[in-house]
């Protein structure tokens, strides 16, 4: 267990990948909480739209000033041609030493800066719009697994839905026999609701099959 302390302290993925990689998997208790395709695109395109109006240079550069219709149309065209799904999982396995890790992290800008100059899209969109949640699923149904997991052992012991957020929450709670702490609805946009129509809501599920079809069985 970390406190929020030492999260801070370790705050680079590549030092968390490091960390995970040292863990036992049977002494952890792995959860993650799924969303449905159409909730998750529109929270992705609200946060960029979010991240285009703030002051901050890093957020401005990897935002989105489009509308939701061409958002959509962008990332679902994208996911058609996108086969390097596991670009991030194999760049962690270059990294055998602190000393390769300023050559893969320009690999990675260059990589990223290559996507937004060719595609409009960005490092954030890549994870939050465009790749399968089903994607970051380790092991958990092999029919579902397309891209390189951590550790070959590592397995999913619960999968909460989104829409029911605190609900499971409260199951992992008494799961693992804790005292109750209460979840903070931090970093909360506000934003107008998004209505999308029949067509825009079928071209998303399209797109997300494998998302949409792991939701319906499993959420």
């Amino acid at each position: 267990t970390f406190d929020k302390t030492k999260i801070n302290e370790i705050s680079d993925i590549f030092r968390i990948y490091n960390v995970l990689k040292k863990l036992d998997p049977a002494n952890c208790f792995i959860f993650m909480f799924f969303r449905d395709p159409v909730s998750r695109i529109i929270s992705a395109f609200n946060h960029n739209i979010r991240r285009n109006k703030s002051n901050n240079y890093h957020f401005k550069s990897d935002s989105t000033n489009e509308t939701i219709n061409e958002y959509i149309n962008k990332v679902i065209n994208f996911k058609k041609i996108n086969n390097l799904k596991n670009y991030d999982s194999n760049l962690f396995k270059k990294i055998s030493s602190m000393k390769n890790l300023k050559n893969t992290l320009i690999e990675r800008m260059n990589y990223y800066n290559q996507l937004k100059e060719m595609y409009n899209i960005t490092e954030y969109d890549l994870h939050h719009s465009v790749n399968d949640q089903v994607n970051f699923i380790p092991n958990y149904y092999k029919k579902y697994f397309d891209i390189g997991a951590l550790e070959k052992d590592l397995k999913l012991n619960f999968i909460g839905n989104y829409k029911n957020l605190e609900k499971d929450w409260n199951k992992i709670i008494d799961i693992l026999k804790l005292k109750f702490v209460p979840l903070l609805h931090e970093n909360k946009g506000n934003y107008k609701k998004v209505i999308l129509n029949d067509n825009l809501i079928k071209k998303i599920n399209n797109s997300f099959k494998k998302d949409l079809n792991f939701y319906n069985e499993n959420c």
